[in-house]
C-alpha cells in the first residue's frame, strides 16, 4: 500500500504540472500503466508511450507534419498516418506544455493501475468508480469543457456522464492505441478533434523547434 501511495502522489504532481488554467479538452482513459515509471505525464519518455505519441500525433499533426510518417501496414490520409516516435521522443516535456497551453488535459476513470483480475471485468471496475470520476472531473471542467472516453470500459459511461452533465463529444467508442487499434484510434480522434483544427486554422503557425519549455 504504501508503494501504491508514492506512485499516486507522483503522478498527482507530474499531471498537476502540465494542468491548464481552464480546460478545454478534457481526454479519460481508463486507468494508469501498471509500470511505476510509465505515465502519461511522466516527462522521461518511454518506448510503450503509445498513448502519449498517439494523442500528440492527433491532435498536432497538421501543425506539426514532421511528426507524422506513413504506415507500411495501414492506408489512408488519417488511418495510414502513425506518430514519428524519434521527432515526438526528445520533445515530450515541450509537447506535455503545448497540451497545457492549448488546453488539453488527460485524466483516467480509475485513478490507479487496476489489478490482473480487476482487468478481466474492467467495464464493472470503472462503473463501480463512476462517482469518484464525476467528482474529479467537475473539479476541473466546466460545462462548455469538450470531454474524450478513450477506451472501450470508459466509453461505456457516455450515456451516464451526460446525463450529469458533462458534454462528451465521441458519441462512437474510440479504442485504446495498442495491439493494431492504432487506426480505430487515430480516425475518432480527427473526428470529435475538428473543432481545435478549425480553431487553429485561424491563429499563428508555431514551429516545433521553437516551442518552450513551461
Amino acid at each position: 500500500m504504501e508503494n501504491q501511495d508514492v506512485d499516486s502522489e507522483k503522478r498527482r504532481k507530474a499531471r498537476e504540472k502540465f494542468k491548464p488554467k481552464s480546460v478545454k479538452w478534457l481526454l479519460v482513459a481508463e486507468a494508469p500503466p501498471g509500470n511505476p515509471d510509465r505515465y502519461f505525464y511522466y516527462e522521461e519518455w518511454s518506448q510503450y508511450d503509445d498513448l502519449f505519441n498517439e494523442v500528440i500525433h492527433s491532435i498536432y499533426r497538421y501543425e506539426f507534419p514532421e511528426i507524422s510518417v506513413k504506415s507500411k501496414r495501414v492506408k489512408g490520409p488519417i488511418k495510414g498516418m502513425k506518430p514519428n516516435r524519434e521527432m515526438i521522443r526528445p520533445k515530450k516535456t515541450k509537447f506535455l506544455c503545448l497540451l497545457k497551453t492549448d488546453g488539453f488535459h488527460l485524466i483516467d476513470a480509475v485513478d490507479r493501475p487496476l489489478t490482473k483480475e480487476e482487468k478481466k471485468h474492467c467495464k464493472q471496475v470503472v462503473l463501480d468508480n463512476i462517482e469518484d470520476l464525476e467528482e474529479r472531473m467537475t473539479s476541473i471542467s466546466t460545462k462548455e469543457t469538450r470531454v474524450i472516453l478513450i477506451k472501450e470500459s470508459v466509453c461505456a459511461l457516455k450515456d451516464n456522464l451526460v446525463k450529469r452533465g458533462f458534454r462528451v463529444v465521441n458519441p462512437f467508442d474510440i479504442q485504446f492505441p495498442n495491439n493494431s487499434r492504432q487506426p480505430n484510434f487515430r480516425m475518432g480522434m480527427h473526428k470529435v478533434l475538428k473543432p481545435y483544427f478549425k480553431e487553429r486554422k485561424g491563429k499563428q503557425q508555431r514551429q516545433l523547434d521553437d516551442l518552450d519549455s513551461c
